[in-house]
């Protein structure tokens, strides 16, 4: 069998949580779309950027575990773009500049799966809800400066990543955009 591995942050990951519905990354259902030839390996964590997961054991996890045939699913970029320097990473520059979300990618994920021939997917961040149905750049993940930390558009910068590389990339940004725009905004509370 081959193992899909899932790295990302909340919006991958799975939750113990006991809110009054209960909460799901995208990782956590990927199963159900799946036959038991793969298998699915969930390793995102909530609050995590693609800088700030390398410090935890799910990233060494990743790293002895992924093998040729395997795939690996990348999904960060909500907590990138914080401006906090355990985790943010800047949206402008490739990935042979330092500190750029495309490097931290790059290096920390895409080249590391390429290196054992397992087959990395790139996705661009789901839209942050809006409330009146009107988006907002920060809802599509375009920052602005904020002090010493660079804004950009950290959805464009996976795109390009990917185009770049010539890898998959998902663009769960407008499929999440174009989701929300057909159930408005009284329905994406839930």
């Amino acid at each position: 069998s081959k193992n899909l591995w899932v790295v990302g942050d909340s919006t991958l990951s799975s939750f113990e949580d006991k809110y009054y519905l209960p909460r799901y990354g995208y990782g956590t259902k990927l199963q159900e779309y799946l036959d038991d030839e793969i298998i699915v390996k969930n390793i995102a964590l909530s609050g995590r950027s693609s800088l700030s997961f390398t410090k935890e054991e799910n990233y060494k996890e990743l790293l002895a575990g992924m093998k040729a045939g395997d795939f690996l699913i990348i999904g960060f970029g909500h907590n990138d773009e914080k401006t906090e320097t355990g985790r943010y990473t800047s949206p402008i520059g490739g990935r042979d500049k330092k500190g750029t979300f495309a490097a931290s990618l790059y290096d920390n994920y895409i080249k590391p799966a390429l290196d054992v021939s397992c087959t990395p997917i790139l996705c661009t961040p789901i839209v942050r809800r809006t409330a009146t149905g009107e988006w907002t750049r920060q809802e599509l993940h375009i920052t602005d400066d904020a002090a010493q930390f660079k804004g950009g558009d950290y959805s464009k910068a996976v795109r390009d990543l990917a185009r770049d590389l010539g890898i998959v990339c998902v663009d769960m940004t407008e499929k999440t955009k174009t989701l929300y725009d057909e159930l408005g905004p009284e329905e994406t509370i839930y």
